[in-house]
């Protein structure tokens, strides 16, 4: 992706995405799967030394996963990941970070099509600061239970509640402990319209101002997907979402609230059974009780995929 900004050229750049994944199979009751992606992105208000290209961040993410059937409905499932986030160059307010982590659950799919599935995920991690003296090693440890409802072959509910618990052996004013949850809804209003509900709240970690920041994100978003014909479909979507920033101690006394309104309309055409074509105009608008951080743009994208 190319961006070319009207004022301040020396912030233009260039951004590579590049996703991979394999589904593998060694007999039909074992199988799984196989994912990579790196992702970049500039922090537009973290420059270089001579103040003007953005800071890059990378963040690469790497997942390994597999399922056995063990007798009819019931699955073991198990995987690995790691995450890495770094930064061109670091400074005071960027923060590299690695997290790796593992997790097992037991899934019962019931003959309706519907699925129940607990999972326990243990990750440890650390951040990269400037400060060399702080460590920043943390464990997180994480229950899961998940839901699918199936109403019909094409709708269906998803629910899921989450606690997590983040503990730094050495700095305890980092830690954080909560709950994540939310739901998912696709509904098949007609035979070639499809309207989708989703609402979550979640804890996240911020990597920006330091070690120990986290959110909770409340989002709300509907969809619309319409089938025009065979090969083309239309989708609509609107999302909102709040983000509360708390700091890891009073004292920093810099909490804030963010909002986002995102509009995104797409047409996906799709020539075979391997490629597919889209082309998507999208506008965020981004507002804060911070000063000078309220922005608008709009992004227009054309996307080819190719699976084999």
């Amino acid at each position: 992706m190319n961006y070319q900004y009207q004022s301040g050229s020396g912030q233009n750049h260039t951004e590579a995405n590049d996703p991979a994944g394999w589904q593998w199979a060694v007999t039909p009751r074992l199988r799984g799967h196989l994912d990579a992606s790196q992702q970049e992105a500039p922090k537009a208000d973290t420059l270089n030394g001579d103040g003007n290209v953005p800071n890059r961040q990378t963040q690469t993410h790497y997942r390994a996963d597999a399922e056995y059937e063990i007798d009819g409905p019931w699955h073991v499932v198990a995987g690995a990941s790691r995450d890495q986030h770094a930064s061109q160059f670091i400074t005071t307010d960027s923060t590299d970070s690695r997290s790796d982590s593992r997790d097992v659950g037991l899934r019962y799919d019931f003959a309706t099509g519907s699925w129940i599935k607990l999972s326990l995920r243990s990750a440890d991690g650390s951040y990269q600061t400037l400060s060399e003296a702080t460590d920043d090693r943390y464990q997180q440890q994480e229950q899961e239970l998940r839901l699918r409802w199936s109403l019909s072959s094409a709708s269906n509910v998803d629910l899921y509640l989450a606690q997590l618990d983040r503990a730094h052996q050495h700095n305890s004013q980092l830690d954080f402990k909560g709950s994540n949850y939310g739901a998912n809804a696709s509904w098949e209003v007609s035979g070639r319209s499809t309207l989708v509900l989703g609402y979550g709240h979640a804890l996240a970690v911020v990597l920006v101002p330091g070690p120990g920041w986290f959110t909770t994100q409340d989002s709300l978003s509907w969809g619309w997907n319409w089938q025009s014909s065979s090969r083309t479909q239309l989708r609509l979507r609107q999302a909102l979402q709040r983000l509360d920033y708390r700091s890891p101690s009073a004292a920093f006394n810099t909490d804030h609230q963010d909002s986002s309104h995102d509009t995104s309309l797409a047409l996906v055409w799709t020539p075979g059974k391997q490629w597919q074509i889209s082309t998507a105009l999208q506008q965020q608008a981004h507002g804060s009780d911070l000063p000078g951080q309220d922005y608008r743009n709009r992004v227009l994208s054309l996307t080819a995929q190719f699976s084999y």
